[in-house]
């Protein structure tokens, strides 16, 4: 979960690393997305230049860009992106981002070429991916050449600081359904304090790419149909079989809340919203068609299926329902008045009423694939 030091609105998507079987199996899926520059300024609209998304595919140009319409904080030479799928047994994504000639802040820090390049596949029940390709060239700052490793950070003196390369990986193996899914953003400017006509708090990103796949399921072997046979009729009284009843899977599974549970409690009071294993992969701010603006407002977390779910601080749950997209979901504000959106959960606990005090790591539901999970679980 990404919680930045003045947090106004922080937002958690809790995904499933793995669904129950299905009895026709599943397909296999792939997405991409790509953006050539995206600039995010508190309060602001901002802009994004040149994104693309698939299915289905899609190619972007520009002869360049510019922000704001002088340039004084940003300008680029060409610009180009793509994302493409390919999905049938298998499945395959790639996601491509160039943007050369970069400048910020009138040549404060500069760049030659900045290039974003993330893929994803699936062989039989496999799935895999990289980030090779992705590379940031020529490098300045004041004049200074600067080295691009892989989540690298370089000071941009007492104003802000770059990350190179800032990248990720989850690779989901749980269950039936393995997927990949990787991101890299060849840029990630960060501004600390008000620079150069641009607030604090603003985030300047070139050359992003996000690629996803998942392997498809099997349909279940199911057990031969009975065939006919000739049974000679018993004398003794049969027994009648006792009926059997079951919990349903899915949407109301009934799942157990771990007793004497006590997640870690940070110096801010916070805990971490899931207990047990899980993934989480920063994709806040990527692009996502679906939402307002276009934009990834939070981060997905992957665990197990039924997992329990925790508040992150002391607070009020609310807005507790359901939406196509977030599927069962609920919201927690904190006693600062941040406020934290779960998605995609499989299920409630008691403790998610409509108005309820809950402490930090109270169970409030349980990890699912509910509404728009994107084949994540």
């Amino acid at each position: 979960m990404r919680l930045p030091p003045v947090l106004a609105l922080a937002s958690v998507l809790l995904l499933a690393g793995s669904a129950g079987a299905s009895s026709h199996g599943s397909q296999a899926g792939a997405t991409a997305s790509a953006y050539g520059v995206k600039v995010v300024v508190p309060n602001q609209a901002g802009a994004v230049s040149t994104s693309v998304s698939a299915p289905p595919n899609a190619v972007g140009f520009a002869s360049g860009f510019a922000y704001p319409s002088d340039g004084s904080i940003l300008t680029t030479g060409p610009v180009s992106v793509s994302a493409s799928t390919n999905v049938g047994t298998n499945a395959r994504s790639i996601a491509s981002s160039s943007v050369s000639s970069l400048s910020l802040f009138g040549g404060e820090v500069t760049a030659s070429n900045v290039t974003g390049h993330a893929n994803a596949s699936t062989s039989g029940q496999s799935a895999t991916g990289s980030l090779a390709g992705a590379a940031v060239t020529g490098l300045t700052v004041g004049g200074v050449a600067q080295g691009a490793g892989a989540n690298g950070r370089v000071a941009l003196g007492d104003w802000g600081y770059a990350i190179t390369l800032e990248q990720a990986e989850v690779r989901a193996t749980a269950g039936k359904t393995p997927s990949y899914r990787g991101y890299v953003t060849g840029l990630d400017i960060h501004l600390t304090a008000d620079h150069g006509g641009l607030p604090a708090g603003s985030e300047i990103l070139v050359g992003y790419t996000e690629s996803w796949a998942q392997a498809g399921t099997p349909p279940p072997v199911l057990p031969p149909a009975p065939g006919k046979a000739t049974v000679k009729p018993k004398k003794s009284k049969a027994k009648t079989p006792a009926s059997k009843t079951g919990t349903p899977q899915g949407l109301g599974q009934a799942f157990k809340i771990p007793f004497g549970l006590q997640p870690p409690l940070t110096a801010g009071g916070y805990v971490f919203p899931v207990y047990g294993p899980h993934d989480f992969i920063d994709t806040f701010g990527g692009f996502r068609g679906d939402v307002p603006g276009n934009w990834h407002h939070g981060d997905d977390i992957f665990a197990p299926l039924g997992a329990p779910v925790l508040a992150c601080a002391d607070g009020t749950v609310f807005s507790i329902g359901w939406n196509n997209v977030g599927g069962n979901r609920l919201w927690l504000r904190d006693s600062q008045g941040n406020e934290f959106y779960y998605a995609h959960l499989s299920a409630y606990s008691p403790a998610a009423k409509d108005g309820n005090r809950v402490k930090a790591g109270e169970v409030v539901g349980f990890i699912g694939n509910t509404g728009d999970a994107e084949g994540t679980a």
